[in-house]
């Protein structure tokens, strides 16, 4: 069983562990009964009001539901869905990585509300100024990586580095974070590798020389297309400053998403 909690800007789906019988008399107390008892997961969607890009490459499919909790249903139980939109009784199911602080393009909000199941409300990198070795080419700039979008598909939404000793890419978060962890996804192209391989990852308040920073994890190999890498630490590690660095030398640093993820 599910239950949803709505509101303008969040929907909330709980999966159930129970089949619970609802009768008139007793609704109030299952309600309250599901949400504090039983539930096993809960699914944030944000709310997305803006107009995105061509989306085509990333489109999963479409259902007939009665509401937008429904839609949320069918986004939760696809293995790769981490957006969905609901208008008029059509949810359709998308891949597309969105995050909270992505504002479509001209920040033109669209008919149809789509729900994010990617985005964080702690996540640093919204605020952040970014710097990086050259990018392999215009299509391929340093802040294509912060934009909050990315359509699994290598259509110019990610950042590439040209080849080069031990490629980097930095953020300012603006103010020290602690960061808990951060997330990176990784590009999707038929053709060639992911460009992920054999990175640092740095967290500190040293401007000067990023690489003298606290070092919050590595990732050894080529990564898959399309993987996901979250870097965690026990400890938050307090800092205003995150670098990722290929050692690979030459060699190529690319990514096409970034969460920098805090507590308070």
């Amino acid at each position: 069983m599910f239950w949803a909690v709505l509101s303008t800007d969040v929907i909330t789906v709980v999966k159930m562990r129970t089949v619970v019988k609802i009768t008139w008399l007793s609704t109030m107390v299952i309600m309250v009964m599901m949400i504090t008892v039983i539930c096993s997961d809960i699914v944030l969607f944000s709310k997305m009001n803006v107009e995105y890009p061509d989306m085509t490459d990333c489109y999963l499919g479409k259902r007939s539901v009665s509401s937008e909790m429904y839609c949320g249903f069918h986004c939760q139980r696809h293995p790769n869905c981490s957006l969905f939109c609901y208008e008029d009784t059509e949810c359709k199911l998308y891949s597309a990585r969105v995050s909270w602080h992505y504002m479509g393009l001209g920040g033109t909000p669209q008919s149809a509300p789509c729900h994010s199941l990617w985005g964080s409300v702690t996540d640093a990198i919204r605020n952040s100024s970014v710097t990086a070795s050259a990018s392999f080419s215009k299509d391929f700039q340093r802040n294509f990586a912060t934009n909050g979008f990315y359509c699994f598909e290598d259509n110019g939404y990610c950042y590439i580095s040209s080849s080069t000793t031990q490629p980097w890419w930095v953020a300012k978060l603006g103010a020290p974070r602690k960061i808990t962890s951060i997330r990176v996804q990784t590009r999707d192209h038929a053709e060639y590798s992911s460009k992920f391989k054999d990175v640092e990852v740095r967290v500190g308040d040293n401007t000067s020389d990023f690489t003298k920073n606290q070092l919050m994890g590595r990732y050894i190999g080529m990564a898959l297309h399309r993987e996901v890498i979250t870097f965690l630490t026990s400890t938050p590690i307090t800092g205003s400053i995150v670098s990722l660095q290929a050692m690979d030398d030459p060699g190529f640093l690319a990514f096409c998403d970034i969460q920098i993820l805090y507590t308070a």
